[in-house]
């Protein structure tokens, strides 16, 4: 009878280990293939500080954010002038998971810093410009205010 009680107990922690690491292991990043993503989304660039720019994309496929390999072209511009030009390549490794702390909603994006303070005179906000080109040859574009702290 013991090694029966005994049996079941550890049968049964078994399953709560198991129950645990499989509620705490990461969504996979939906990576789509290329030729789903119909879309940029939520490309903003947030002043974090002075002189500190946070930008950030999704890119969608009509239902969701996916992931995926890309060649990125961004500027920033101030006054009329083009302040920031940066080229570089990305890998659908590089998107991050985030949960909206409002809905719960779990969403894909791709950030990164710049550190420039921007000089801006003009009444004018800046403006940022994304040019986002798959693997595939599709080419997406999108263009946003810079989000500036007031101090």
């Amino acid at each position: 009878m013991k090694k029966i009680i005994l049996g079941v107990a550890i049968g049964i922690s078994i399953l709560a280990a198991l129950a645990v690491v499989f509620l705490l292991w990461p969504l996979p990043i939906n990576q789509d293939e290329p030729i789903n993503i119909s879309q940029i989304d939520n490309f903003m660039v947030l002043e974090k500080a002075i002189g500190v720019y946070q930008v950030q994309f999704s890119l969608g496929d009509g239902n969701s954010s996916v992931a995926s390999n890309a060649k990125l072209e961004f500027t920033l511009n101030a006054d009329g002038k083009q302040v920031i030009s940066q080229n570089f390549e990305i890998k659908a490794d590089d998107f991050k998971t985030l949960t909206d702390p409002i809905d719960g909603k779990k969403f894909i994006i791709y950030s990164w810093e710049i550190n420039e303070v921007i000089v801006q005179g003009g009444s004018a906000p800046a403006t940022a410009h994304i040019t986002v080109s798959l693997p595939n040859g599709k080419t997406f574009s999108s263009d946003s205010d810079i989000a500036r702290r007031g101090y």
